[in-house]
């Protein structure tokens, strides 16, 4: 299981206004404004959303959240996007 930081999943909480669990690109509009990165257009926002959809449902669960923060503080680390199968059961993260 991949591990998400406390101060993200409290973000990732604080961003998913509806509760689902998902971001939806609305949603990862706002998240990137406060982590004070603007997306160009809405193609960018588009590219952004594609590039971190792991599971390719169309939203951003927490442990995508937390790739693509992960790539934000560390843009070399950006270059590559793993994309590990699901497991089992779509269990991705911990809570601490």
């Amino acid at each position: 299981m991949a591990y998400v930081d406390s101060a993200t999943q409290r973000v990732f909480e604080d961003i998913d206004t509806d509760g689902s669990g998902k971001l939806s690109q609305r949603e990862l509009s706002r998240a990137l404004q406060q982590l004070g990165v603007q997306a160009r257009s809405e193609r960018d926002l588009h590219a952004t959303m594609e590039k971190y959809d792991r599971d390719g449902d169309g939203y951003l669960n927490v442990y995508e959240f937390s790739q693509m923060v992960d790539h934000l503080r560390n843009p070399s680390a950006a270059r590559t996007v793993h994309r590990p199968a699901m497991p089992p059961g779509g269990q991705y993260y911990e809570r601490d």
